[in-house]
């Protein structure tokens, strides 16, 4: 399979359980055409959003250092399928058209939705 059928799930967050969690989703996935990306700094996150187009991402809101919204305000939204915002916190400042909240705690089986539907 080519390199430009494979569609990426790039996953932003700094606590290292989530991290494992997203692993073991994304082993239930179990689809050869879908990558995962996982990222713990929000500056490195920007440029590896805006380097695979047609991505989906979740996106922790509180980050150490710069922000899941400051990620949010320095990408190109228009080149990503999917965004999604996980959090404990809801803001206003967040919440639009083009981004989805899932509400921490969440569900594995409500990651995996949101995966299977948006690949």
């Amino acid at each position: 399979m080519s390199g430009n059928n494979i569609k990426k799930v790039i996953f932003i967050e700094d606590e290292d359980v989530i991290i494992d969690i997203y692993k073991m989703i994304m082993e239930k996935v179990d689809r050869d055409d879908i990558e995962a990306i996982f990222c713990s700094d929000g500056q490195k996150a920007i440029e590896i959003i805006n380097d695979n187009p047609g991505c989906i991402v979740f996106c922790d809101l509180c980050l150490s250092g710069i922000s899941g919204e400051s990620v949010l305000k320095k990408i190109d939204t228009g080149l990503i399928k999917k965004i999604f915002i996980v959090t404990g916190y809801i803001t206003s400042a967040i919440i639009n058209k083009e981004v989805e909240v899932i509400q921490k705690p969440f569900t594995i089986d409500q990651i995996l939705k949101k995966i299977k539907n948006n690949c």
